[in-house]
């Protein structure tokens, strides 16, 4: 799936650099950590999206890759995982797919030669920075040549990806009783049956007290981590010395 990075969504709209590293940045994180552990994607941006305003005065580069970013260590962190997907290849204009011969347009805003056109042209799905003016709901409608809605998923916030891929139809509703990815293997624990995977060989139950998690053992009966009800594993919730007896 292509994935387009929304430059319009930077509008200077952030009235210090303390909210965007502390507030909206963890959210894009977010975003960008349900799309890499759902279904990875190639996630494209505009050439010129590192120049985008963050306030009045700073630029996405100047806080995340410049100078500034020396006074924000959390930021270290972050430049290490995220540096790619904000700032590195792939660029849409290398294999553009919408014309400059097209109109397109967006609650009157002409946004041709830009990244919300190209995702007209290719999966129609789009990441914005949160608390953008013009770009905020979760699905946009563009008009294109004045005669054509088409209509495109916006990422602002984690848990919306996960419905685009059930809308679409490329992953399912997650449940231990599919029978093609999982078998009951006999044993019950905290009250609930443990199934199997097929692939994996890996074990899970339903946390029993909590019921809104998974706890998920390797085929060994050591404890890996925990999923979440669309069957995402944390491997950060590992418990060292758990085991599956």
């Amino acid at each position: 799936m292509d994935i387009l990075l929304n430059e319009l969504s930077l509008s200077g709209q952030y009235d210090s650099r303390e909210i965007f590293v502390e507030e909206i940045l963890p959210t894009l994180i977010g975003v960008l950590d349900e799309i890499q552990e759902l279904f990875k994607a190639t996630i494209y941006k505009n050439q010129q999206f590192y120049s985008s305003k963050v306030t009045r005065t700073d630029t996405i580069h100047d806080i995340l890759v410049g100078n500034l970013s020396r006074q924000y260590p959390g930021l270290r962190k972050i430049k290490r995982q995220f540096f790619s997907p904000l700032f590195a290849e792939p660029y849409w204009e290398g294999t553009r797919k919408h014309s400059e011969n097209y109109s397109y347009t967006y609650e009157g805003n002409d946004i041709c030669n830009h990244s919300v056109a190209e995702a007209c042209e290719r999966d129609r799905v789009i990441v914005s920075f949160r608390d953008s003016k013009l770009f905020h709901e979760e699905t946009l409608s563009i008009l294109k040549n004045s005669n054509e809605q088409i209509g495109i998923d916006n990422l602002v916030n984690a848990g919306h990806y996960v419905n685009v891929l059930h809308q679409r139809g490329i992953i399912y509703s997650f449940s231990l009783k599919d029978g093609t990815r999982f078998q009951k293997d006999g044993r019950i624990f905290q009250g609930q049956n443990v199934y199997r995977e097929i692939d994996t060989g890996y074990y899970w139950y339903l946390d029993n007290l909590h019921k809104n998690h998974y706890e998920v053992f390797d085929r060994n009966g050591q404890h890996i981590g925990t999923a979440n009800t669309d069957g995402v594993i944390d491997p950060s919730k590992k418990v060292n010395g758990r085991t599956l007896q």
